[in-house]
Formats: C-alpha cells, structure tokens, sequence
C-alpha cells in the first residue's frame, strides 16, 4: 500500500492459507484488526471482530499521521502487514 491520506476508506485484504486458517475459520470467525505505530509501538484497534471469512475490510483511516503496521488477529497470533505510511488530511 502507498501513502494513505487520513479520512479516506481503503480496502484490506488478506488471503487464507490452505490446512491452516481453514480450520481457525470455522473456530473463530472473527478477528482483531489494529494499526500499529512504528515509531512509539502504540497499538490502536481499528475493529475488534472483523468477519474473516470475506478476506476484505473497508478501512475508513483515522488514525493520526504516521507510519504504521496493520496487524490481523484470529486467535491464533497476529499476522501483520508491510509499512503503510498515513498523511495528515488535507484541509
């Protein structure tokens, strides 16, 4: 993802891997997405229980200007993306 401008809806996707997300599907269908900042390692939760089945998420940002890392949660550990960087909204 490039650099993402503050009050804009993006879409997250995320694929699921054969043998081993199949089975946490069906033992937990929702997941934690979260945004953490590189820079002070704070953690903000974006939704608490995201459908995983969909593969998708309609991200409206609203975290503050930043570089940070999505992260997924299932249940089973956290599954995180690259850098994403967040401008400042313009004005």
């Amino acid at each position: 993802m490039g650099p993402i401008t503050q009050g804009i809806t993006v879409p997250v996707t995320w694929s699921l891997l054969n043998g081993v997300d199949v089975v946490e599907i069906v033992e937990s269908t929702t997941g934690k997405l979260s945004a953490q900042d590189s820079a002070t390692k704070n953690v903000i939760v974006i939704d608490p229980a995201v459908p995983l089945s969909t593969k998708s998420y309609l991200w409206t940002v609203k975290v503050p200007p930043g570089i940070y890392i999505l992260g997924l949660n299932n249940g089973s550990g956290l599954k995180q993306s690259g850098k994403i960087v967040i401008w400042p909204q313009e004005q």
